[in-house]
């Protein structure tokens, strides 16, 4: 049975650790510092780079059923980042918001749900690691390149599907007026000889339709390909 502790009993547990902390004091007043310990310093907030609008190429297929979203343009921003040497900062992030409008017919849905594809580039030492993180059409993906694992310079493709819930379940639910995107990247690296460079360069969205066999679509030329500056780590 679960038991709520009373606000006098917290308080009460509080002081007994307390007591405990107080009691590992030096003289001084100080904590009492023990080999292999840890401690936190004081927190400092980060501002988030934001991706400009100016900075995505869009193409939206005739059908409106497809659409490739490119990130990258240097001049106005982009969803890569770059870390090493020193005075370089260990660890940043970049996030970009998107907002696109859905038109659902009357009737019956024939939406099953729409296929995801990131695409980018990603290099990195064994000193680092990186969070790709997308929140598509209410499905989020999340892929990590963690500490202890070193990535040559390579393309990267990363696939997933958003399933719509009016076609598996309720199908008078009221369709979702918009599909919404996020996408960030995340780097870190654990000292200034450590390095990273990742980047999202694109996502790809198709929507599936029940009985109703996939058009034969040819990709969309990157329009920001020839501007990417990718050095070597």
């Amino acid at each position: 049975m679960r038991q709520d502790m009373s606000r006098r009993g917290m308080l009460g547990a509080v002081g007994v650790l307390g007591a405990s902390a107080l009691a590992a004091r030096g003289a001084d007043d100080k904590p009492a510092e023990e080999a292999g310990d840890v401690r936190l310093g004081d927190p400092v907030v980060t501002r988030t780079q934001s991706l400009d609008p100016g900075a995505v190429g869009e193409n939206v297929s005739p059908d409106g059923h497809a659409m490739t979203l490119f990130f990258g343009d240097p001049t106005k921003g982009d969803l890569q980042i770059g870390l090493s040497g020193t005075g370089q900062p260990l660890s940043a992030i970049k996030l970009a918001t998107i907002q696109v409008p859905v038109r659902a017919g009357d009737g019956a849905t024939r939406l099953v749900g729409y296929a995801q594809f990131i695409q980018g580039f990603i290099q990195k030492t064994k000193g680092s690691r990186v969070v790709i993180l997308a929140d598509c059409g209410g499905t989020t993906k999340v892929v990590e390149y963690p500490f202890g694992q070193e990535v040559t310079a390579q393309d990267y493709l990363h696939a997933f599907f958003s399933p719509n819930p009016r076609f598996t379940g309720d199908p008078q639910e009221a369709a979702v007026p918009q599909f919404t995107i996020t996408l960030s990247v995340l780097a870190q690296t654990r000292s200034s000889e450590d390095a990273v460079l990742v980047s999202i360069d694109s996502l790809d969205v198709e929507a599936q339709l029940a009985g109703a066999p996939a058009m034969k679509r040819s990709r969309p030329a990157d329009p920001f390909k020839s501007l990417r500056h990718r050095p070597r780590i």
